[in-house]
């Protein structure tokens, strides 16, 4: 059994060598990666004078990333944010815009938002965030 685990570890090895080669020769003919620019990361709604100015305190607070990203928060937080956000620059379909921005499921956003509200953090949070 050891000598057949050892046996696919060593196919796994060499199968990502072949793609670190391949890789590796792309970059050396030329071929860069595309450059990703904030507009392809963040949506319109997000690029807004009201919204740029709402990232900034966001930012500035260490809540979001550059690109809207959430940064070290609990699902709670994350919808209580979605919630706040969304009502601040007039989101509709909040939990959907938020779950394809952030990868996520909205389902979870939500629930987590409401089952927070029973959590002190949760509430610590948003009297964080309505300070902004």
């Amino acid at each position: 059994m050891t000598e057949t685990v050892i046996m696919k570890l060593v196919e796994v090895v060499e199968i990502l060598n072949e793609v670190m080669e391949v890789l590796g020769n792309q970059e050396q003919v030329g071929s860069r990666p595309q450059t990703i620019t904030n507009e392809d990361v963040v949506p319109e709604v997000l690029r807004t004078p009201d919204a740029e100015a709402l990232h900034a305190k966001l930012n500035g607070a260490g809540i979001v990333d550059a690109n809207w990203q959430p940064i070290a928060l609990s699902y709670a937080e994350k919808g209580t944010l979605v919630e706040y956000v969304a009502r601040i620059l007039d989101i509709r379909n909040q939990w959907k815009f938020f779950s394809d921005l952030w990868q996520i499921n909205g389902e979870t956003l939500r629930t987590s938002r409401i089952r927070g509200l029973n959590q002190d953090k949760t509430w610590q949070f948003r009297k964080t965030l309505e300070g902004l």
